[in-house]
């Protein structure tokens, strides 16, 4: 009687937590289709429509506010290459997202007001015209041979890793599937999501970062976990633990970067040196993730238990080679 008493409260309770997992798995596809449309959506603009968004007249350097990469209408101005910004259209400049605003909501024709201060250290304004983009004017073969392989390969990778979720919703090894198949929206440049304003600007930004910095400790645990755990794994379980905890430092890191480029520029000249220590430090455990993925792979299709697995992990390392690349 006790048996079935306790079973019967055991249903409730992993109902509960199916239901829970529905629930994240409805968030995590909110968020990763919304950065595929929204990526999408931008493209079609600033393919078909680039004339009615004005171009960005310069680009900013690593220290948020060094001018580089001046085109015409810049340098026409009376700017140059390494002068310093201080102002736009007359107020302190705080960052990416105050110039990412300015150009977005200036129509092509308009003047935007830009302060610097010269390599000379001498100070001056100036009122800089912006240009309409210009669209790549392809044939329709070329349209389409660019953009079924940019928007198809995303979209692909998100309905086929939603699909195995919803199957087995209690299946870590599915989680990580589907953050390794949300990869590409990201690593694809093309679906551009910095292209809307706020609050969508922080909220893709985020989506990014999170699969960006992520993806590669999900690699790591699948190639542990899957589909058996690695005998290494079973000796040293809190390796992956450790290495999850790394990269979500950097994690913490990378979004007070993020902050600080975006919103509070000159927080930046003190964070450089840390941002470089980081930057050699994720490169790091990138490798050391790949590296431990490969040899848990290859060792567990001598060491498999069951005919099954080893079948799994062949068809696997067929497949890992375009994931890898995709990764680097």
């Amino acid at each position: 009687m006790n048996k079935v008493l306790r079973g019967a409260d055991n249903i409730p309770m992993k109902s509960k937590s199916t239901v829970g997992l529905y629930v994240l798995l409805f968030v995590v596809a909110t968020f990763s289709m919304g950065y595929y449309i929204a990526g999408a959506l931008a493209l079609w603009q600033e393919f078909f429509h680039a004339s009615h968004y004005a171009e960005a007249p310069f680009d900013l350097d690593d220290d948020g506010q060094t001018l580089r990469h001046l085109r015409k209408e810049a340098t026409g101005a009376g700017l140059a290459d390494g002068d310093f910004l201080l102002a736009l259209n007359g107020t302190r400049f705080t960052g990416e997202a105050q110039f990412h605003k300015v150009v977005r909501e200036t129509n092509p024709g308009n003047s935007i007001g830009v302060s610097v201060r010269g390599s000379s250290g001498r100070l001056r304004e100036t009122q800089v015209r912006l240009e309409p983009r210009t669209g790549p004017g392809w044939s329709i073969g070329g349209y389409i041979a660019f953009l079924a392989p940019i928007l198809g390969v995303p979209l692909l990778g998100l309905l086929i890793g939603y699909w195995i979720v919803a199957v087995r919703p209690h299946d870590l090894n599915a989680w990580l599937v589907l953050l390794l198949l949300s990869f590409p929206e990201t690593a694809f440049g093309n679906l551009d999501w910095s292209f809307w304003g706020e609050p969508w600007y922080i909220l893709l930004s985020l989506w990014n970062a999170i699969v960006q910095v992520f993806v590669f400790p999900a690699l790591l645990w699948f190639g542990l976990l899957f589909p058996e755990r690695w005998r290494v794994d079973l000796r040293l379980p809190w390796l992956k633990y450790a290495i999850l905890a790394a990269f979500c430092c950097v994690f913490v890191l990378q979004l007070g970067f993020f902050e600080a480029n975006h919103f509070f520029v000159q927080a930046i000249p003190p964070l450089r040196r840390v941002q470089t220590w980081i930057d050699h430090g994720t490169a790091t455990l990138n490798v050391i993730c790949i590296l431990l993925f490969l040899a848990a792979m290859f060792d567990k299709l001598r060491s498999s238990s069951t005919a099954d697995a080893r079948r799994r992990l062949r068809v696997l390392a067929l497949e890992a080679p375009c994931r890898l690349v995709h990764l680097l």
